[in-house]
């Protein structure tokens, strides 16, 4: 990964990670819950990705970047949109999410921003019709993502349920870090929210964007309903919902190049 650099929002400070400095247009990336920014590191060194700006986010209590006091959806979505719209430059940008990060871009859309695209991997978009019986997949347990003490055999026994392939390979050795990294109580202080009800209708908040949204889903994903966007009334680019062979609920790890190649197209087609 990149060198970190931070930029100061609300008086909490985020980790972010630059390629490709000198180009302007540029592809923001949104992990999502209990990772960090190198989850997406196959994409940062992408070739395909390498005509633009990549910069890769960390979120509050996440990685690098700092505690926050407030968890919840529209909060993260708030403190990203401001942290986006800075590190922007005035220059034209796609937002990636992946996993919990399709929500926080999602509720990003409620804020004075302005992307030239939106790019979902793994989504857990919920809103109108789409709750969250229909958003995930029926019995399983993926209580993993919503409570902060957990054993190594439950993070195991989530990521295999994800279908996010063998637990004894670097991909998993890497999110664990990155899980037991996670501070401040973040998984039950945000899932609190949830419960609470606070958090936006963020299927109507995508379908605000005026441009098709590239939706990316590894087939093997045990903690989505894949199906679940097909006709959810948001504008897909080329008219349909893409399920890569072989990956699980992070996609982008899973099939990277596949992924990259899908968002190189998207990008291309967007910035024009």
């Amino acid at each position: 990964m990149p060198e970190a650099r931070f930029i100061t929002v609300e008086n909490i400070r985020l980790a972010w990670y630059e390629r490709n400095p000198e180009k302007k247009k540029t592809i923001f990336f949104i992990h999502g819950n209990s990772s960090a920014s190198r989850i997406w590191q196959p994409q940062l060194e992408s070739a395909a990705l390498s005509s633009w700006r990549l910069v890769a986010l960390d979120l509050p209590a996440h990685g690098l970047s700092d505690p926050f006091s407030d968890y919840s959806l529209p909060s993260l979505g708030r403190l990203l949109a401001t942290a986006i719209k800075t590190l922007s430059l005035d220059n034209p940008y796609v937002v990636a999410g992946l996993s919990l990060g399709t929500n926080v871009l999602a509720e990003m859309m409620d804020h004075d921003i302005s992307p030239a695209g939106l790019a979902l991997i793994g989504s857990c978009v919920i809103g109108g019709a789409c709750t969250m019986d229909l958003v995930f997949r029926p019995g399983i347990d993926i209580h993993a993502a919503f409570t902060d003490e957990v054993s190594m055999d439950e993070l195991i026994a989530y990521w295999q349920t994800g279908g996010m392939g063998d637990a004894g390979g670097e991909k998993f050795k890497l999110f664990a870090e990155d899980y037991y990294a996670v501070k401040d109580n973040f998984r039950s202080r945000m899932f609190a929210t949830v419960q609470a009800g606070q958090l936006s209708d963020e299927i109507a908040l995508l379908q605000k964007n005026r441009l098709p949204v590239l939706i990316i889903f590894g087939k093997e994903d045990g903690v989505s309903n894949i199906d679940y966007l097909d006709n959810a009334g948001i504008s897909l680019w080329q008219n349909k919902v893409f399920k890569l062979p072989d990956a699980g609920h992070f996609a982008n790890i899973d099939q990277p190049e596949d992924s990259s190649r899908l968002l190189e197209q998207y990008v291309t087609a967007v910035f024009k």
